[in-house]
């Protein structure tokens, strides 16, 4: 057998070869594609804000909860403390410059739960006055005490002396002057009638059958017109042979008489068997 004759290509000189890719060729966004993208920064006076010794986020409140000692770090609400240096529990504090700021822990707090699950209209005003039905040792009117400030005030009711004997402990160690303990019974706010005055809010958190009942007789007494309620209600408490859900539709039907419910949310799983309703007095 002969050889194999090699096949021979032919090319037509007079058609122009396309050219190689050019690499540096600009694509039809307009990029350079050897070229490494910029990384895009905010408008120019937008400040990059930051921690002292930390890489923490740094945000300010939404438009509806503007307070100057409120902020949000990495999707959790923090209160500018009004103490510096000292912490009321386990809770983790980060710096700004000369300012501390307290993280609210949503599992020791019902309201920071609430705010987790994205309730509305908790903004607590600075210079705001407000009574504390049931403020055990204060973990949640701590974070109430940073947001209304010097100028504000809460009066804490609280039946039971062990906690009350803890949050004097707390007033006296860390100065927190603007919360005044009351040792008395919330049932009987006549009681403490010459001691508290017409208050902006009212923030409830008794665990008991007539919750609603009792707050509604001290809305009468020291709420002033507009003013605003928090309740953190425990449904087992009210009713345990009930569903939790019959016993919060009937707590808002018998708020609904007297306020304007303004946004409730239920608490699962940071409280079991807990909502948390904001309404405000007709």
């Amino acid at each position: 057998m002969g050889k194999k004759r090699k096949r021979k290509y032919s090319f037509d000189k007079t058609k122009k070869r396309k050219p190689d890719f050019d690499k540096t060729r600009q694509n039809r966004d307009g990029f350079d594609k050897t070229k490494k993208r910029k990384p895009e920064f905010k408008k120019s006076g937008q400040k990059k804000q930051s921690f002292d010794k930390t890489k923490q986020k740094f945000s300010k409140p939404k438009k509806e909860d503007i307070n100057p000692n409120i902020c949000f770090i990495k999707g959790k609400v923090a209160t500018k403390n009004l103490t510096p240096g000292f912490r009321v529990y386990s809770e983790l504090i980060v710096k700004k410059g000369n300012d501390e700021y307290r993280l609210w822990d949503e599992k020791k707090s019902k309201l920071a739960a609430a705010i987790k699950k994205g309730i509305t209209h908790w903004n607590i005003p600075v210079g705001n006055k407000v009574l504390y039905l049931g403020i055990a040792d204060g973990t949640t009117a701590s974070h109430i005490s940073d947001m209304i400030g010097e100028n504000g005030i809460i009066y804490g009711v609280e039946f039971a002396l062990k906690p009350v004997q803890n949050l004097l402990c707390i007033i006296k160690m860390h100065k927190r002057d603007n919360i005044a303990p009351i040792y008395d019974d919330a049932k009987l706010p006549g009681n403490y009638a010459s001691i508290v005055s017409k208050t902006d809010l009212i923030y409830q958190d008794v665990a008991q059958k007539d919750q609603v009942k009792i707050l509604l007789k001290n809305a009468k007494l020291f709420l002033k017109k507009n003013g605003m309620i928090m309740l953190a209600l425990k449904a087992r408490s009210v009713d345990s042979t009930k569903n939790p859900r019959q016993v919060y539709d009937d707590a808002l039907d018998e708020l609904k008489k007297h306020f304007r419910i303004l946004d409730w949310k239920i608490l699962d799983p940071f409280e079991k068997d807990h909502c948390f309703i904001i309404a405000t007095k007709l």
